[in-house]
C-alpha cells in the first residue's frame, strides 16, 4: 500500500499531530517563509495557519480530549510551551522565562502536560503542567539532553530519549 501525501505543498511539511477524532491533523510548515503551525482538515485537505511568530513554532501535539493543541514556539530568544484552539483562538502562553520549554505531550485525560524544561544549558528536567491550576512540577532532571517525551495510555509511564556523550538511549520513567 503507497501513502498519501496528504499536505502535497513545496514548503517543508513535518511533525504531523492528529486530532482525537482523526479528521484534522496539526503540522508545522515554512510556508510562511518561517516554521509556524497549521491545522488541516484531512477531507477538504484545506490548511490554516494558526501561529505568527516569524521566528520558530514546532512540535504541535493535540489534546486527547478536547480540541486544544501544545506547540513550543522561540519568541524574543526564550522558548516557551503554548497552547491555541485548532480555530486559532485562545492562544495562551504555559511557560515563561528563566525557563526554557520544549516537547509538550498530554497525559491521555487531557488535563496535564509534559514537558522539557531547562533553567541553564547544563540542567534539563521532565516537568508537568496541570492545566486546571497552572501549576507545574519537577518529575526528573539530569545534565543529559532530554527529548521526545511520550505518556504510556495508561498515564502510569513516561518515555523519553536521553543524549549523552556516549550516545543516545530511550528510558522509562514510572509515573
Amino acid at each position: 500500500v503507497a501513502p498519501r501525501n496528504l499536505t502535497d505543498d513545496p514548503a517543508w511539511d513535518y511533525e504531523p499531530s492528529w486530532s482525537s477524532d482523526g479528521r484534522s491533523l496539526a503540522f508545522v510548515s515554512d510556508r510562511s517563509g518561517y516554521p509556524e503551525i497549521f491545522v488541516q482538515d484531512i477531507t477538504s485537505r484545506q490548511a490554516r495557519q494558526l501561529t505568527f511568530y516569524n521566528s520558530k513554532a514546532h512540535l504541535p501535539a493535540w489534546n486527547p480530549v478536547q480540541p486544544l493543541i501544545a506547540y513550543a514556539a522561540l519568541e524574543n530568544g526564550w522558548q516557551s510551551i503554548y497552547t491555541i484552539r485548532p480555530d486559532g483562538s485562545d492562544q495562551k502562553q504555559l511557560t515563561a522565562t528563566p525557563m526554557q520549554a520544549s516537547v509538550p505531550a498530554w497525559f491521555p485525560d487531557g488535563r496535564k502536560l509534559a514537558f522539557v524544561g531547562s533553567l541553564d544549558e547544563h540542567q534539563h528536567g521532565i516537568y508537568t503542567l496541570d492545566m486546571q491550576s497552572g501549576l507545574s512540577a519537577l518529575l526528573y532532571k539530569d545534565d543529559g539532553y532530554i527529548s521526545h517525551l511520550s505518556i504510556s495510555a495508561d498515564g502510569q509511564w513516561l518515555l523519553f530519549s536521553r543524549n549523552d556523550p556516549v550516545g543516545s538511549n530511550i528510558y522509562a520513567l514510572e509515573l
